[in-house]
């Protein structure tokens, strides 16, 4: 079984106000990764501070290390929530094809799958993750390596190049600020 993971963050400082619960379609950013996440993974809990919480009825992790980033918000449902693997999905990346999310859910490696770019770019915020990879986060945590990529090597990490899946760099957008959230909101309009 996947569990999926919707890493709803932390204080939201660039944008200004919490991002799990800006509405696009009618739903929030929070619901909308739920549903994306849904059809893959047996069970999905959101990840983050407190402040961004999604609402009653939902599976809250909080995270153990305030401040930590994803790779804290990973460590904290790894640790709250066995599960043999977890797919990621950042709250502010709303485009994130279904088949994208399909491919890492299915595939057979049983390490970490990335998406990568034809340029080698990698998206960690949408990946899944092995529980076996708890130890490494565990000492990346330690020694203060807050950045989800460098757990990837050639032995523990598939990398998935996204465009054979016709997946464009749109559909991984991620809303950090508030001038993209307005560019993201006035093409969706048009």
């Amino acid at each position: 079984m996947i569990t999926g993971v919707v890493m709803v963050g932390g204080q939201s400082r660039r944008m200004g106000r919490d991002k799990s619960a800006m509405v696009v379609d009618g739903i929030t950013l929070a619901e909308r990764a739920l549903v994306k996440l849904g059809p893959w993974c047996g069970q999905v809990v959101f990840s983050g501070s407190p402040s961004c919480h999604p609402g009653s009825g939902h599976v809250f992790v909080e995270d153990i290390l305030p401040g930590m980033g994803p790779l804290g918000g990973l460590y904290s449902v790894m640790k709250a929530v066995p599960s043999p693997h977890y797919l990621l999905l950042a709250v502010d990346m709303p485009e994130v094809p279904s088949m994208l999310l399909e491919a890492l859910s299915i595939h057979p490696f049983q390490g970490c799958v990335v998406p990568r770019d034809a340029e080698g770019r990698l998206e960690p915020l949408v990946a899944r993750y092995p529980s076996t990879l708890l130890p490494a986060i565990e000492s990346a945590l330690e020694a203060g390596e807050l950045a989800l990529h460098r757990l990837f090597n050639d032995q523990n990490t598939h990398f998935l190049d996204y465009q054979n899946y016709g997946i464009i760099p749109y559909d991984l957008l991620n809303l950090n600020e508030p001038g993209e959230w307005k560019a993201y909101r006035d093409k969706r309009k048009s």
